[in-house]
């Protein structure tokens, strides 16, 4: 690996961790891990207490996917037909970021606005959010009535789902988001120029796709597994070579997605806790970076504040800043969104944080793909470092 003068690594081979991390035993990762971090505590002190026991319900095996057979703890807030969100609902936003033309919130949760028509792409939409809810709290009153069109299984077949649309040819939102990190969008990159070729800068004919990695782990699926050695096989690209982890709230399952795909995991340090296994990341950065992976062109940037070791990542070939919980387009009190960062949820250092996303303004990247909040895109260089700026002006107001 290399780095820049001052940044510290260390690549660990799997099971091994730094003597500064090791101890004599090393608790095992569970399925569903625990966690103290911040955005966790809305998820049980808001929810858990308030939200009535589940009616019946069937697993789908194909996506994963709660259908309800009745419905009760249907949302009032629902406009009639099959589609419908119950009050499990944690408002993680996920739906309304996957199907906008069906959900929308209202009264502090999700609900469907409009009802998809079955066969359209608006249905489909739909599907692939109650695929990814991470409660699953987006159900059908009838599952057989969505059937025609393939239903959820046809859904979960077009998981992950190409963000093109955004500016981001080659980047996948995965889906099938977790609890244990309140429904955090997580993504798949594939056919990224490696180091070795450039990165992609220069002229002439573009190198051959090489590189492929993750953002963020999303909850685990044999399906989605399946569907992404597909996805990156389909453009001749290696298979998948990294996960990298933002901070330690959006880490559920990652050994279970190392053993699966065969990814090393890269952490920061500050955020290795014994509790969710992250010890066992085969790359473990320290120091402030930044840092560059063996064989990939992505910049690891050392940006701390929302915790102390989050981390984010550029991949300037795709002119994409992958910001975890740092930076997002996120909700303002006046009821619309502009960049920003989650004051209530910072569990680290406000100030510390502000520090960092101001240093984001003069990287090379036109799309910001949050964990958590919305894409944003912006129009080119001086757009980003506008936005960036008065970014930092608001959240210096906050502190």
């Amino acid at each position: 690996m290399a780095s820049t003068p001052g940044a510290a690594f260390a690549v660990l081979p799997p099971g091994l961790t730094p003597g500064a991390l090791s101890s004599a035993t090393r608790r095992p990762l569970t399925a569903r891990p625990t966690t103290t971090a911040p955005l966790r505590s809305l998820l049980h002190s808001r929810r858990r207490a308030a939200v009535p026991r589940r009616g019946a319900t069937t697993m789908v095996a194909a996506g994963e996917a709660r259908v309800a057979t009745s419905a009760p703890g249907r949302l009032p807030t629902n406009v009639d037909g099959n589609v419908y969100v119950h009050d499990s609902c944690i408002n993680c936003d996920v739906c309304r970021q996957m199907a906008p033309a069906t959900f929308n919130a209202a009264s502090g949760q999700s609900r469907v606005h409009t009802q998809p028509a079955v066969g359209t792409e608006a249905h489909v939409a739909a599907l692939r959010a109650l695929v990814s809810c991470p409660t699953g709290s987006i159900r059908m009153v009838d599952a057989a009535a969505a059937s025609a069109a393939g239903g959820v299984r046809a859904a979960a077949a077009t998981l992950p789902e190409a963000l093109t649309a955004v500016g981001a040819p080659g980047v996948y939102r995965n889906g099938y988001t977790s609890r244990f990190s309140f429904g955090a969008t997580s993504y798949t990159v594939v056919g990224s120029p490696s180091a070795a070729d450039g990165g992609g800068g220069g002229g002439g004919a573009p190198p051959p796709p090489s590189v492929s990695y993750m953002v963020d782990s999303p909850r685990f699926s044999p399906v989605l597994a399946a569907r992404l050695r597909a996805t990156v096989a389909a453009t001749g690209a290696p298979p998948l070579t990294y996960l990298l982890l933002t901070h330690k709230d959006d880490v559920c399952d990652h050994a279970k997605w190392a053993d699966a795909l065969g990814v090393r995991r890269v952490i920061h340090e500050a955020d290795v806790t014994a509790a969710q296994g992250t010890g066992a990341c085969e790359v473990i950065l320290r120091g402030d970076g930044p840092w560059t992976l063996p064989g990939c062109g992505v910049k690891v940037i050392g940006t701390p504040g929302h915790t102390r070791g989050s981390l984010c990542f550029l991949d300037e070939a795709k002119g994409v800043l992958f910001s975890g919980d740092h930076l997002a387009l996120a909700a303002t009190p006046d009821g619309g969104r502009a960049l920003g960062g989650f004051r209530r949820y910072t569990g680290h250092s406000w100030a510390v944080q502000i520090g960092s996303v101001a240093k984001l303004a003069a990287e090379p990247w036109t799309v910001l793909l949050p964990g958590h909040g919305r894409i944003w895109t912006a129009g080119g260089a001086a757009e980003r470092e506008a936005e960036v700026a008065a970014a930092v002006e608001r959240m210096e107001r906050q502190h």
